[in-house]
């Protein structure tokens, strides 16, 4: 379905279309059957009237797959690549952009990855491609190719298809020549169903324009999460003919986007911005905000060049590739192996912090880091990594308590960008980066006033590999030889016995330095 936005050429302005389709006397006489629907009045004509967007057979888990239909996409669209997006989409799944659908019921999404095409399916869109079409290149051949000889992904339950033109392409049917031409042509839909069986059920996909007619790469993504989350609250919409004039006869089937057309959320991530299409709240009875997508992006809680140089695996593979990067830790560096991405957030320190997270998230990363960002830091104040600690920089600092008071958020972001770099104040009790350098010559001589280098060495190198000492008030080469039982526990593993102390050593006792 697509939406009504201010630039007319951009969007589908007033109707949102699913399909269906039917055989009449044949696979040469083809008639089809579609959703349409047009965007109701938040403004009731009753005081009391609610607005409901159309909900029906919500799919609770669902798995996203972005099909790219052109297998040269990279070179045919420079400017939007197929890592970019596909990096876009992974973050919007694991964001607040999705857990809000719980209301619909919705439990979880996920994203299997992005493809090009198969070597046995067409490698490339027409530049006039229909939707059905037995004896050329068209939509509905091209998912049941991708079906059929895809991987095993395809075939799952709950998987819905993200089908994805090039620049090059437009959607054309023989019916119905204007897509993409002004007010009332749609540019994006979602449905269901194979070419043999258009009345059947699963798989679910969407189908979204990359052409410049349609608002090219500016509002690729906007349509795209349009449809992701309808074709999620409504995977089998209802169908009416698509056939000119477009008569409206289904209004009441306004679907969560549908409602919400005038609005979009900016997100920007290394440079590239990009519309996210935000969706209509039943039980709040409005579209829904979601400016926790925007913290999953910046660098916050990811900072491409810290997590470069803290894997050297990364760094071998990925060079300086900013957007290689995120995609990896949204993909596999976070969700799947809790890789820390930024100074102030450790994802696995947070979780072995505080029990009642590791009882509740046990090894979901992406939840924990959520709940960092939605509660643990901004209502709780909450430690996010063994070099910062809010709680601590705010009762260390009586300028800054002054300041931010409770805003434990601003505090962060203090010290990230001037409290840091320029003031090397101490993030925590236990790393305190101008002790770090002025207790060592070597590396006062290395980095001067580098006050964010010094802090990645510790991270880095003086801690886990020489046990170097991090602040007047811990010595983790004191704390292991004061103790003999840390010391046959953990050896020369510093890391260890630094958390040892944080979670356990401190509430026991036990001296942290001379």
């Amino acid at each position: 379905m697509s939406k009504n936005k201010i630039v007319m050429t951009m969007k589908n302005q007033g109707n949102d279309i699913d399909r269906d389709a039917m055989v009449v006397g044949g696979p040469r006489f083809f008639t089809r059957l579609i959703g349409l629907c047009y965007m109701l009045s938040v403004v009731s004509p009753f005081a009391n009237a609610q607005t409901i967007a159309h909900v029906n057979q919500t799919i609770q888990s669902p798995t996203f797959v972005n099909i790219y239909w052109d297998s040269s996409w990279d070179a045919d669209n420079p400017q939007m690549t197929k890592i970019t997006i596909d990096t876009l989409t992974q973050a919007i799944t694991h964001s607040s952009y999705f857990q809000k659908l719980a209301e619909y019921g919705v439990k979880s999404a996920s994203f299997a990855g992005g493809f090009l095409p198969e070597s046995s399916c067409s490698s490339k869109a027409p530049n006039r491609v229909g939707f059905y079409d037995p004896f050329n290149a068209a939509i509905a051949g091209f998912i049941q190719c991708e079906h059929d000889h895809g991987p095993p992904v395809f075939r799952q339950s709950g998987v819905i298809y993200n089908i994805i033109l090039p620049p090059s392409s437009l959607e054309s049917d023989f019916w119905s020549q204007n897509f993409c031409s002004g007010p009332g042509s749609p540019a994006a839909w979602h449905y269901h169903g194979l070419q043999n069986n258009l009345f059947g059920g699963p798989p679910v996909y969407t189908m979204v324009q990359s052409n410049a007619q349609c608002g090219g790469n500016a509002m690729l993504l906007d349509s795209l999460t349009h449809e992701m989350v309808e074709a999620t609250t409504d995977p089998f919409p209802a169908d009416i003919s698509i056939i000119p004039p477009h008569i409206n006869v289904l209004s009441s089937q306004n679907e969560i986007a549908d409602l919400c057309e005038q609005s979009s959320v900016l997100l920007t991530v290394f440079g590239t911005q990009t519309m996210v299409a935000p969706y209509w709240s039943n039980a709040q009875q409005k579209c829904l905000s979601f400016p926790e997508t925007q913290h999953m992006l910046d660098n916050s809680v990811f900072d491409a060049e810290f997590y470069l140089n803290l894997y050297p695996d990364l760094g071998a593979a990925f060079g300086s590739d900013e957007v290689a990067a995120l995609n990896h830790w949204l993909m596999q560096g976070l969700p799947v192996e809790g890789r820390r991405a930024s100074r102030e957030f450790d994802v696995q320190f947070y979780l072995n912090h505080y029990g009642d997270l590791k009882a509740f998230f046990g090894a979901n990363f992406a939840g924990a880091l959520q709940h960092w960002l939605n509660q643990g830091l901004p209502n709780e104040g909450r430690r996010g990594s063994r070099e910062f600690d809010v709680q601590f920089y705010l009762a260390r600092y009586g300028d800054l308590r002054a300041f931010f008071g409770t805003n434990f958020s601003g505090a962060v972001n203090h010290w990230l960008n001037q409290g840091l770099p320029n003031e090397g104040r101490a993030g925590a009790n236990e790393v305190d980066v101008s002790f770090y350098l002025g207790y060592y010559g070597d590396l006062k001589a290395a980095f001067g006033a580098n006050f964010r280098a010094a802090l990645d060495h510790w991270v880095r190198q003086g801690l886990p590999n020489e046990g170097r000492r991090g602040s007047l008030q811990f010595d983790v080469r004191y704390y292991l030889a004061t103790y003999p039982d840390l010391r046959a526990a953990f050896g020369t593993n510093y890391t260890e016995a630094f958390d040892h102390w944080v979670n356990a050593g401190m509430q026991e006792g036990r001296r942290g330095a001379p």
